[in-house]
């Protein structure tokens, strides 16, 4: 049971992690998701721009010419967000912190446009073109993945929803509050996917050694060792966590008492809290040995937790086969002691918590140790190769950007 169950659904219209080619084509692939005369304009959507700003060319890549428009347009959900970051309102944007602050990101999303123009020229250049089928395949792929995640997400039990219709029109919401046309917002999806598809063409070659690959383990195996708090962090785990994967039967106590519990606890009155939680579980007590009394009836576990558990975390896919304790305080400690306690395969008694009774059964116990080579060799070259693939990419957009003619006025942003 982790300490802070509130579940916030965020639906991402798309990840673009393309085979680890992320990092090194950050501004190619950057999509909206995720003090001058023009300052006042930030706080305008993009549609509100006039038909002379709009067409005012602040680039020129070998002839091609990007106007302040499709900038704009790109910087605006950016600006949104760091305006939140950074507190900026119109009152303050041209402290001269503040407009540091816009001066480099304009700077810096006039340059990730300038790597896309130049990107779609060189894919171009090699038969990859944005039709209208590509733009049609990739509304689709964007439609799916939208109401999949939504589906994955979803732990409310209903039945019926239309995940589809759902995620059109989260689409169209999110293209709106960026202040663009969903036509619009589909086609610059196709465009980041068009360069995807390029990228993954030009990097299908670029692989590491068998020599890497085992230097890497060697390396990274010793500094895990020498470090095991970095575990959680490292690209390539190749040290186990020592651990117990668990499923829990929630019987809960009701949301408004919990709420009570923590509002005293947040007023400092442990004692006072203490008190009222011991009140309110004796009360619940009953209900939850009655669960309990099944379980040890013989009656079976997984469909004991389908009937009784309240803990909406369990129905999540990224659960489905438990949470992995492993006393490092991610869980609240009644919750993690008495899951550590048990053998595999053995049920707990009632376990008292701020969040009501558990029932927990272990499932499997994970001993700590290193993996050998042989379990982690494709995992490393998998991630060796991905970042080969974007040194590559990088070397090769500033050899495409040495060969080209590229113009920016920055004094026009």
């Amino acid at each position: 049971m982790k300490k802070y169950r509130g579940i916030i659904v965020v639906v991402c219209i798309v990840a673009l992690v393309i085979g680890g080619l992320a990092t090194g084509t950050y501004f190619l692939l950057k999509p909206r998701f995720i003090a001058s005369k023009t300052t006042n304009l930030l706080f305008e959507e993009p549609s509100g721009l006039s038909e002379k700003q709009a067409n005012v060319v602040v680039a020129e890549v070998n002839e091609e010419k990007v106007l302040y428009e499709d900038f704009f347009s790109q910087l605006y959900p950016y600006f949104k967000q760091t305006s939140y970051s950074f507190n900026i309102t119109e009152d303050n944007v041209n402290s001269e912190e503040n407009k540091e602050i816009i001066k480099n990101l304009k700077i810096e999303i006039l340059d990730s446009i300038i790597k896309q123009r130049l990107a779609l020229q060189k894919a171009a250049e090699q038969g990859f073109t944005l039709t209208d089928e590509y733009i049609e395949n990739a509304t689709e792929q964007m439609i799916t993945a939208v109401s999949q995640e939504m589906e994955n997400r979803d732990i409310s039990g209903e039945s019926g929803r239309d995940y589809k219709q759902e995620a059109v029109e989260t689409i169209e919401a999110e293209a709106a509050a960026y202040g663009i046309e969903t036509e619009e917002y589909y086609r610059e999806y196709a465009q980041y996917l068009l360069i995807t598809d390029f990228l993954e063409h030009i990097t299908k070659d670029v692989e590491v050694t068998e020599e890497d690959i085992q230097k890497y383990y060697d390396e990274q195996l010793n500094a895990q060792q020498s470090n095991p708090s970095q575990l959680d962090y490292a690209d390539v785990q190749l040290v186990k966590i020592a651990g117990t994967m668990v499923k829990h039967i929630l019987i809960a106590l009701p949301q408004e008492e919990q709420q009570e519990y923590r509002n005293l606890m947040n007023q400092g009155k442990e004692e006072e809290a203490e008190t009222y939680l011991q009140e309110k579980l004796e009360v619940l007590k009953p209900k939850a040995q009655e669960v309990l009394d099944k379980v040890n009836n013989g009656e079976d576990f997984e469909e004991l937790l389908e009937q009784y558990g309240e803990d909406l975390g369990m129905k999540r896919e990224e659960y489905k086969d438990g949470y992995f304790v492993t006393g490092n305080g991610e869980y609240i400690s009644s919750f993690e002691e008495a899951s550590l306690a048990l053998k595999e395969g053995e049920v707990s008694g009632l376990v008292a918590g701020s969040f009501g009774y558990h029932i927990i059964k272990a499932y499997e116990i994970v001993e700590g140790g290193p993996y050998t080579f042989e379990e982690k060799r494709e995992e490393i070259k998998v991630f060796l190769d991905n970042q080969e693939k974007a040194f590559f990419v990088d070397k090769k957009m500033k050899e495409w950007e040495e060969a080209s003619k590229i113009t920016k006025y920055e004094n026009r942003l």
